[in-house]
C-alpha cells in the first residue's frame, strides 16, 4: 500500500478539501452507496419486470471488476451464469506500481489537477487535438473525441474523486466471496498491467479455485480499449460463446 495511504489511515481520517467538492453534493461517496431518493421512489423492483427464467452474464474491466463482484452479492442465487473480471483491481490498489504513481494525484492534488484541466478547456481545439494525440498516439479518432468531449474541469474533479475512493475501500482481498463464486467466474490477466503485480495475481489465483483464468500472451496493457480491444474482445468471445448458446433465450448481457 502507498505510504501516504497508510498514514491517512492511521490518522483515522481521509483527505477534506476545503468547502464541498462538486460531485459530493450530487452522488454517494462510497462505491457499495446506493443513490439517494432511488428507494422511495415507488417503483416495482426490476426482479418483478424479468421473466423467472432470465439469465445474467456480468463483465467489467478494473475497478468494473470490484463492482461485479459487489453485485454478485446482491443478485438472487442462480441468476448470473458467468462474470467476466477483465485485469482485475479488486484489493490494495494502493500497492500497484500505478497505485504510488496516482495516490498523490487523486488524495491531495485534486484541485490542482482541476484547474489545469480548466486551463486546457481554454485554448484553440486543434490544440487540444495535438495534445490528445501526443498522449495517446495511434488511437482511433473516436476516442480522441470522446477525450475531448470529456476535457471539463467538473469531470476531473468527479474522476479523481471517485478515484481517490477506490483507493480507500479496495483493499482486503474477499477471500471468501471468490470461492463462492468461484466456478462462475473468469479473468483476465496481462503481465504488462501496472495496476496488478505478480503478487496480486498470485493472490487472486490462489483463492480462485475452480474458475477459468486466462493469462495474456500478447502485451495488453490495463486500458486495452484504447489500442487492443479487438482481441480482448475476440478471446472474451470465447468463453462467453458456450453460454450465449445454451441459454440463448432467456440471457441478459
Amino acid at each position: 500500500m502507498h505510504p501516504l495511504c497508510e498514514q491517512r489511515q492511521r490518522r483515522g481520517r481521509g483527505h477534506r478539501s476545503p468547502g464541498p467538492q462538486p460531485e459530493q453534493r450530487r452522488w454517494p461517496q462510497a462505491l457499495h452507496a446506493a443513490r439517494p431518493g432511488r428507494a422511495q421512489t415507488g417503483r416495482p423492483q426490476r426482479s418483478s419486470l424479468r421473466p423467472s427464467t432470465t439469465k445474467v452474464v456480468l463483465a467489467g474491466h478494473s475497478i468494473g471488476s470490484h463492482i461485479c463482484l459487489e453485485m454478485l452479492r446482491r443478485l438472487p442465487e442462480g441468476l448470473v451464469l458467468q462474470t467476466f473480471l477483465l485485469f482485475p483491481t479488486i484489493h490494495h490498489i494502493g500497492s500497484t506500481p500505478n497505485g504510488y504513481m496516482y495516490f498523490p494525484l487523486v488524495a491531495y492534488f485534486r484541485s490542482a489537477a482541476g484547474h489545469f484541466v480548466h486551463l486546457l478547456e481554454r485554448i484553440p481545439s486543434w490544440c487540444q487535438r495535438k495534445l490528445v494525440a501526443m498522449h495517446m498516439p495511434g488511437v482511433h479518432p473516436s476516442i480522441t473525441d470522446s477525450v475531448l468531449a470529456l476535457m471539463h474541469e467538473r469531470v476531473a474533479l468527479n474522476a479523481l474523486f471517485m478515484a481517490n475512493r477506490e483507493f480507500e475501500e479496495v483493499l482486503t482481498l474477499d477471500e471468501d466471496h471468490i470461492r463462492a463464486h468461484a466456478s462462475s467466474l473468469v479473468f483476465f490477466f496481462s503481465p504488462s498491467d501496472q495496476w496488478l503485480t505478480d503478487d496480486h495475481v498470485a493472490d487472486i489465483v490462489d483463492v480462485a479455485i475452480g474458475s477459468q483464468v486466462h493469462r495474456c500472451k500478447e502485451d495488453v496493457p490495463h486500458a486495452f480499449v484504447l489500442k487492443s480491444s479487438v482481441p480482448v474482445a475476440m478471446k472474451t468471445w470465447e468463453y462467453l460463446a458456450p453460454v450465449i448458446t445454451a441459454y440463448r433465450d432467456s440471457l441478459v448481457i
